[in-house]
């Protein structure tokens, strides 16, 4: 499969997708999430629960990957690594952009 231009990967990454977010366990074992994302001038945004692992993974190691799957063929695919950064800085409107996104 040939890859993606930048200008292909923006029009991927703006549709709403479930992507698989990748912690690292205390044992460095992986944990995969199925997420809801938003991604908005180069910057993967994704909201959780206080508690939830991936929040606490991060917390403790920052080292991420994201998988972005197409489900139907030709299989494309976008994947992301990278260090992840906790803020809630504008969490208010994440959440509402990213419901939007996803619920209509």
């Amino acid at each position: 499969m040939p890859n993606m231009t930048p200008a292909e990967i923006e029009t991927y990454l703006s549709e709403a997708r479930i992507a698989d977010l990748v912690t690292l366990r205390e044992d460095g074992s992986p944990h995969v999430s199925p997420v809801w994302y938003q991604y908005r001038a180069g910057t993967f945004h994704v909201i959780s629960y206080a508690f939830a692992v991936k929040l606490l993974n991060i917390q403790r190691d920052p080292r991420v990957a994201v998988s972005i799957p197409k489900p139907d063929r030709p299989y494309e695919h976008v994947v992301l690594e990278g260090t992840a950064t906790v803020t809630q800085e504008d969490v208010t409107q994440t959440i509402m952009d990213i419901s939007v996104r996803y619920l209509g």
